[in-house]
C-alpha cells in the first residue's frame, strides 16, 4: 500500500510536537531555558527529520542522532548520565502525548466530531497536545517530586584558610545555577553554617545586601549572580570562591571547583546546602 506524506503537514506536526516535548522536559527537570532557544533547537531537528524522511534514509539510529543533536543544542547536558536522563524524559513525554491522542481517538467518535475529514488525526493530535500542555503547566512540580523523589545527601567540607566547615547537602536537580563570569557551578549554603568565615561588618553587609560594601572587601572576592525564583524575578545571589571544596561520596572524595552561594534563610531540617548536580560525576 502506497503511503502519501505531505511535507508541510509533516513539518508542522513534527515541529509543534517536538517543541511541546522539549518544553515539557525543561519544565519537569527545572531547566531555565528560553523559549527562543527551544524554538531554534526544535527547528533544527525538524528540518533534519524532514530531510531524512524525504530522502528515504530515515532510521532509528538517525532519529536518535538527530534527537541527541537537539538535546545538546537546547539543554547542553553536563555528562553522559545527564544526557541519558533527558533522553528518557523526552521519550516518556512523547509516549504520554501519543497515548493521550490514542485515548481521545477511541473515547470520542472522531468521525462524527470532525465530520469525516481525512485529517482528523492531525486535529486530535493538537487537542491532545493542548491538554498535555495545560497538564504540565499545572502539575510539573508534582511530577518532578514523584519521578525524581530520591534524595541524595553528601557531606561537604569547605576550606577557607585554616578554617574548615562541614555540613550535609542535598544533590538538587533544580539547582542549575552557574556564574556567568567564571562559568563555575554554584553550591547553595545556609549563611548560619559559614558565618564564622566573615567579620561582623561583612556579615552585616551580607544580611543587608550591601553590595557596594561587599565589592570593597579585599580578603574575600564576592560575585553576584542573577537568578529568578517564585516571588523574586530579579534576585542577586551573593557568592564567593573558597580555597577548596570537598564532597564526600561514600569512600570517594570529589574536589569541586565551584562557588558558594549564600542563602540567608534555613533550607531544611535535614540538610544545609544544595549541590549543583553537575559536580557529581
Amino acid at each position: 500500500m502506497q503511503v502519501e506524506i505531505y511535507g508541510d503537514l509533516f513539518f508542522l506536526v513534527t515541529f509543534v510536537m517536538d517543541f511541546i516535548i522539549f518544553w515539557a522536559c525543561a519544565k519537569i527537570l527545572k531547566r531555565k531555558i528560553r523559549l527562543l532557544k527551544i524554538f531554534f533547537g526544535v527547528l533544527l531537528t525538524t528540518i533534519l527529520n524532514c530531510v531524512a524522511v524525504f530522502n528515504l534514509c530515515f532510521s532509528n539510529l538517525i532519529a536518535l542522532l538527530i534527537l541527541i543533536l537537539g538535546i545538546v543544542f537546547v539543554f547542553k547536558p553536563n555528562n553522559f548520565f545527564d544526557m541519558a536522563k533527558i533522553i528518557f524524559f523526552i521519550n516518556l513525554i512523547g509516549f504520554l502525548i501519543g497515548g493521550m491522542a490514542t485515548s481521545l481517538f477511541y473515547f470520542f467518535d472522531v468521525n462524527k466530531i470532525f465530520l469525516g475529514l481525512e485529517n482528523f488525526s492531525f486535529k486530535i493530535l493538537f487537542v491532545s497536545s493542548a491538554i498535555f500542555f495545560i497538564f504540565i503547566k499545572l502539575f510539573a512540580e508534582y511530577i518532578k517530586k514523584i519521578v525524581l523523589s530520591k534524595e541524595v545527601y553528601y557531606e561537604i567540607n569547605i576550606f577557607i584558610g585554616e578554617k574548615k566547615f562541614c555540613f550535609q547537602a542535598l544533590v538538587d536537580t533544580g539547582n542549575c545555577l552557574f556564574d556567568d563570569l567564571t562559568g563555575l557551578p554554584i553550591v547553595i549554603v545556609e549563611l548560619d553554617k559559614i558565618k564564622n568565615i566573615f567579620s561582623q561588618d561583612i556579615l552585616q553587609a551580607i544580611k543587608n545586601k550591601n553590595f557596594e560594601m561587599l565589592c570593597l572587601c579585599k580578603k574575600i572576592k564576592f560575585n553576584f549572580v542573577s537568578f529568578k525564583s517564585i516571588g523574586n524575578k530579579n534576585g542577586l545571589l551573593i557568592c564567593f570562591h573558597p580555597d577548596q571544596i570537598k564532597i564526600l561520596c561514600g569512600e570517594k572524595i570529589i574536589l569541586a571547583n565551584a562557588l558558594i552561594g549564600i542563602c540567608d534563610f534555613k533550607i531544611s531540617r535535614n540538610y544545609c546546602g544544595l549541590i549543583n548536580p553537575s559536580l557529581i560525576k
